[in-house]
């Protein structure tokens, strides 16, 4: 199944909402570097948001269970209702963004997006 990037957008400027819905989706706690590989960015960029969101209160790190030298990354509770009250707004902006294509445009527009974005990561890969 191909990657559906969503990038992140002005609905939380200091590190999108993408980062968040990533860790949301894939059960709340994640390393670093697997974050990287699920949003096709560096594992720098993704140190620096988890900085910002962990300033903020809206993920933690902790030893992980597989790993204890490793620091994954948790979802709080604050994190996850501030994720809860902005996805209604996140997603009515992308559905103005791609209101006006079919759902087969949607799903074309989606597979291109995911190629540019892979090309787009082999220049950053690290």
């Amino acid at each position: 199944m191909p990657r559906r990037f969503i990038s992140p957008d002005s609905v939380y400027p200091r590190g999108g909402i993408a980062y968040w819905q990533t860790l949301k989706i894939t059960g709340g706690e994640e390393l670093p570097s697997q974050l990287a590989e699920h949003l096709g960015v560096t594992r720098a960029t993704v140190t620096g948001l988890i900085d910002i969101l962990e300033r903020d209160s809206l993920v933690s790190r902790r030893p992980s269970p597989d790993d204890g030298r490793q620091k994954s990354v948790v979802l709080t509770e604050e994190g996850r209702n501030k994720l809860r009250d902005m996805a209604p707004e996140h997603f009515a902006r992308l559905e103005a963004m791609v209101g006006l294509l079919s759902i087969e445009e949607r799903g074309l527009f989606l597979d291109l997006l995911d190629r540019v974005t892979q090309g787009i990561s082999s220049l950053t890969d690290e």
